[in-house]
């Protein structure tokens, strides 16, 4: 599928959205740590050992599928906060839904 729109940096007043790495894994670990996100039935956020896995689906549905996974970094730190995808073409609508993986956000 050709994309109909490239990776970008969107840059907001608290946090950035950058294109997903697989560079993200080790942070998005420990985001999803803070709560034990992987325990809520109401999310998904990959259990601990399946990062990896997690980073190369959202990956692979951005150069089949066009999907554009991102990663939440706040502002002020630096820190990784969370990571959204897809944000899937659906006519000319993108679909984003941010989850906080910290508590202290």
């Amino acid at each position: 599928m050709p994309r109909w729109i490239e990776p970008v940096v969107l840059e907001g007043e608290h946090v950035v959205l950058e294109p997903l790495a697989r560079s993200h894994v080790e942070a998005l670990e420990r985001a999803a740590a803070d709560g034990e996100l992987w325990r809520l039935w109401y999310t998904t956020v990959p259990a601990p050992g399946q990062t990896d896995a997690y980073v190369d689906a959202a990956l692979e549905m951005r150069e089949r599928d066009g999907a554009l996974p991102f990663v939440v970094r706040r502002r002020g730190d630096g820190s990784i906060l969370a990571a959204e995808w897809p944000a899937v073409r659906e006519g000319l609508k993108l679909r984003l839904a941010l989850r906080s993986g910290e508590r202290r956000c």
